[in-house]
């Protein structure tokens, strides 16, 4: 779906919080990244209620704006952890439809960096998680006109929040 492009997934144990999502509907390209609450086991967790929230968002429910998607998205993660009033876990997200030329974006807590020409185009996410927020509100969709030469980078804080090194 995407000839030209590139995954850099280094997660620091064998599973994690962090995923990336791709899905092709009707000629609508999707791509997300994704940092779930948790790292090891319960991030995967998270990741995997989160993962089929988004592709029932687009399978079953049809949805192709991203705003869209990561509003139904919240709903269905939210109604998975209603069991426990006390579960706060979600995700940010970074999400892109591509249509042509046309790229659509809602974030999530991540935001989409645009090269255009030598230059960083950056477009804010919305402040929110996909998940329980105390100020919530429906996500907001921005519409990019692309052209030829352009290059997006979607990502989320997984790889720079790792702890190790030298200095821990």
């Amino acid at each position: 779906l995407f000839n030209d492009s590139f995954v850099l997934y280094l997660p620091k144990d064998i599973v994690a919080g962090d995923f990336y999502w791709i899905d092709s509907i009707d000629g609508c390209n999707f791509i997300a990244v994704a940092d779930c609450t948790g790292h090891g086991v319960p991030g995967a967790i998270v990741s995997v209620v989160c993962n089929n929230a988004l592709n029932r968002s687009v399978r079953q429910y049809g949805l192709t704006m991203p705003n869209e998607i990561l509003d139904k998205t919240k709903e269905l993660v939210l109604d998975t952890f209603s069991q426990n009033k006390d579960v706060k876990d979600g995700m940010d997200a970074a999400l892109c439809s591509l249509n042509e030329d046309k790229l659509y974006f809602s974030g999530a807590n991540n935001p989409l960096w645009l090269f255009r020409e030598g230059e960083v185009i950056t477009y804010r996410p919305d402040r929110q998680p996909v998940g329980k927020y105390e100020f919530e509100k429906s996500f907001s969709c921005q519409e990019i006109d692309l052209i030829k030469g352009d290059t997006f980078y979607i990502f989320s804080d997984g790889f720079a929040d790792q702890f190790g090194g030298k200095k821990k």
